[in-house]
């Protein structure tokens, strides 16, 4: 998932910053993910409940920055992102696509923002759904066909 209209600064610490504050907002919507945990959780052992999985999920929340630069030339128009990785809890698509939507269709209130989600429709060039074409890293692969300056 990617979140927008956040004013975090592309550094280590406000990245972390960001993981720490999406933590409390998603352990305010603790039982929206515990009913879904009780029948989606197959990425984890069967041993633990829903409430360890979600502890296990919220604990492996990752936030990475990503800069888009303007594609007109104007670098001052660059616009940042905060993608969030978080552990899958189920290999299910249509369970994916049910927890997906638990996070893309809430709204992040923070410090620096009320963030959303921002959904990419996918490379077209590696086909990852975390950046669009124009910053995917293929670019920067020598001799790859589309590889800037080519």
């Amino acid at each position: 998932m990617c979140l927008d209209n956040l004013t975090f600064k592309v550094t280590r610490r406000d990245e972390e910053a960001l993981a720490t504050a999406l933590r409390g907002i998603f352990e305010q919507r603790s039982d929206e993910f515990l009913q879904f945990l009780s029948e989606h959780r197959g990425n984890f052992p069967n041993c633990m409940s829903p409430a360890g999985v979600l502890r296990e999920i919220f604990e492996g929340i990752q936030v990475e920055a990503l800069v888009v630069p303007d594609t007109n030339g104007f670098p001052e128009m660059s616009k940042t992102y905060f993608n969030i990785y978080l552990p899958p809890p189920t290999r299910d698509s249509d369970g994916h696509r049910r927890w997906m939507r638990l996070f893309q269709e809430a709204k992040y209130p923070t410090t620096r923002g009320t963030g959303f989600a921002k959904i990419w429709e996918g490379c077209e060039y590696c086909h990852g759904r975390d950046h669009p074409r124009v910053v995917c890293p293929f670019l920067s692969i020598p001799n790859w066909p589309m590889a800037r300056g080519l």
